[in-house]
């Protein structure tokens, strides 16, 4: 496994320990964080998720996602021993 793969395996697991457990919006109730994709260069994640749901629940959830991304990366740099945290774009 290469080393963007194992980060990506990691940056999955500790974004969905953040959201499930740390983050206290209630549109982010039903979000399962499905997969994250890391850039080659480590400055970007692009992260997946799976909201239950319908299509108004889904936006508002992106949007309270969105609007906590700044958060996540900022426990993320906490808990993770990288040079940078990588941006994150859901």
């Amino acid at each position: 496994m290469h080393r963007p793969e194992r980060i990506a395996e990691t940056l999955r697991e500790e974004i969905a320990q953040i959201v499930g457990y740390e983050l206290e919006d209630p549109q982010l109730a039903m979000i399962t964080v499905t997969e994250v994709r890391v850039a080659d260069d480590l400055r970007d994640a692009s992260v997946y998720v799976t909201v239950e749901g319908d299509e108004r629940e889904h936006d508002l959830a992106l949007r309270a996602l969105r609007h906590a991304a700044p958060y996540v990366r900022r426990q993320l740099g906490f808990a993770l021993n990288l040079r940078h945290t990588p941006a994150l774009h859901f």
